[in-house]
């Protein structure tokens, strides 16, 4: 799948928050797995910005070529139905949006 590399972080933000939640079974695996998929990438991106003084990343051209730059990553998905008894925000959702895919596995 193809993701610039700002999307990756906000993909990478959001496992982060669900891992944190109270999730049972199957699915806390498979929210694990993709979030140990997406990791590493997110590290490497953040590595490579230029960050304020407060640890925000920093308004420069070179930082925005960064965060458009695409990559390809082999990412599993999470289903609709999967998310449904999770309470996500918006946010959550449209930042997750690449890695769900519609129906119930």
């Amino acid at each position: 799948m193809k993701l610039n590399n700002l999307e990756i972080l906000n993909i990478n933000g959001a496992l982060q928050a669900l891992a944190k939640e109270k999730i049972a079974g199957a699915f806390k695996f498979k929210l694990l797995k993709l979030l140990r998929q997406i990791e590493p990438e997110a590290k490497t991106i953040i590595e490579s910005l230029e960050l304020t003084d407060k640890e925000r990343i920093a308004q420069t051209e070179g930082n925005k070529e960064i965060l458009e730059t695409e990559q390809e990553l082999e990412l599993n998905t999470i289903t609709e139905k999967e998310l449904e008894p999770l309470a996500l925000s918006v946010s959550d959702l449209v930042a997750l949006e690449k890695v769900i895919e519609e129906g119930e596995e």
